[in-house]
């Protein structure tokens, strides 16, 4: 079981979803600070949009990095989107970042995220005084290279024709065995990752995911196994 590997699209697409925001105080630096400024910050693109690029980048984070409250930013009443609206699921995007339930991160506590992390925020409703009866924490996850076979895979494509490391992955509805083959031993060492040949796209290995599984919570990380050489 530990030799799979297992790849979630729960990110594809986030940047359409956006039911949470940060409350961001009206004193919030524009100028970067030090800690800020290593994590390459971009002044004027807004505190989302840096915690979202950092993401990508897989660089490491720390609790005083995040600011501490979210409201959601559409009322569940105004959109038909029930699991990110209307009832907390398992896992939820603020504002292109993940965020697991307690109950999710009580599995997650008990595997290795490298660099990643869980950390704890507090969500509010859109009055952004009525607190929401549920905990989160972000899931940030750590990058880890050389998940793909490059060699071995039937199904990969450039996502850039001047990128000979970066890859797009064939739609979920079209996907084959062998379209993508990950190399054996990058089921070791972290046990939830992300790649940053493969954008927007999360990694888990067998051991993480059947405990997943066994909490009930696999559909909500929407998993497909890859074929592993």
């Amino acid at each position: 079981m530990t030799d799979e590997i297992w790849i979630s699209d729960i990110t594809v697409g986030m940047d359409l979803q956006r039911p949470f925001r940060a409350l961001v105080p009206d004193d919030f630096p524009e100028e970067p600070s030090e800690r800020f400024k290593a994590f390459r910050w971009q002044p004027g693109s807004g505190y989302h949009s840096n915690l979202a690029r950092w993401q990508r980048l897989g660089e490491p984070l720390e609790q005083q990095d995040i600011l501490p409250n979210f409201f959601q930013e559409v009322a569940p009443e105004d959109h038909d989107f029930e699991p990110h609206y209307g009832n907390y699921s398992p896992v939820i995007e603020l504002f292109g970042i993940l965020a697991v339930r307690s109950d999710v991160a009580d599995v997650l506590k008990n595997f290795e995220l490298g660099q990643g992390g869980l950390y704890p925020v507090n969500l509010f409703e859109k009055d952004k005084i009525t607190p929401i009866e549920q905990n989160y924490s972000i899931l940030w996850i750590a990058n880890k290279s050389g998940t793909l076979n490059v060699a071995e895979s039937k199904g990969l494509r450039r996502a850039r024709p001047d990128r000979d490391d970066l890859f797009r992955l064939p739609e979920w509805k079209d996907f084959k065995p062998g379209d993508v083959v990950c190399n054996a031993d990058a089921a070791s060492g972290i046990d939830i990752w992300r790649d940053p040949g493969v954008p927007h796209r999360v990694f888990l290995n067998g051991r993480l995911k059947q405990a997943l599984g066994k909490a009930g919570f696999s559909p909500a990380f929407s998993l497909r196994c890859l074929t592993v050489k």
